[in-house]
């Protein structure tokens, strides 16, 4: 009998350890000349990657879609620092993967992210300040 008790507790606690929630978070915003999205995701404590992070702009301008983007991402975060990404045949939608770049910690400790789409002699800035889906 004790030990079926135990064995409850014991599995009680690890079923208990096991279901951590976890959150996604993302930023939209649309421009006169780009729509913007993030969708963060949180993983699992012990992982080798803490978040997944997916940026994805697209070109909703009236202007012929440039032929050429830079796309900078950066943080005032200590942990991260610019990430700098060049699209020399840009066809009007991007997509740029990120793991294990604190976007949920820094905009936790009031860091965000800044992105900065650059084309044809213009800038954009935007501002990610997540929200939790």
């Amino acid at each position: 009998m004790k030990l079926k008790l135990i064995t409850a507790i014991v599995l009680l606690f690890i079923t208990g350890c096991g279901s951590e929630e976890l959150a996604s978070y993302s930023f939209n915003e649309e421009t006169e000349n780009w729509q913007v999205s993030l969708f963060v995701e949180e993983k699992p404590y012990g992982e080798n990657v803490t978040e997944e992070a997916e940026l994805t702009f697209e070109y909703v301008g009236e202007e012929p879609v440039p032929g050429e983007v830079e796309v900078i991402v950066d943080t005032a975060f200590q942990y991260r620092g610019k990430v700098s990404q060049q699209f020399e045949e840009f066809e009007g939608k991007e997509n740029m993967p990120f793991g294990n770049s604190y976007f949920i910690e820094a905009n936790r400790t009031g860091s965000p992210y800044t992105v900065e789409i650059i084309w044809n002699d213009q800038v954009e800035e935007f501002i990610l300040e997540l929200e939790e889906e």
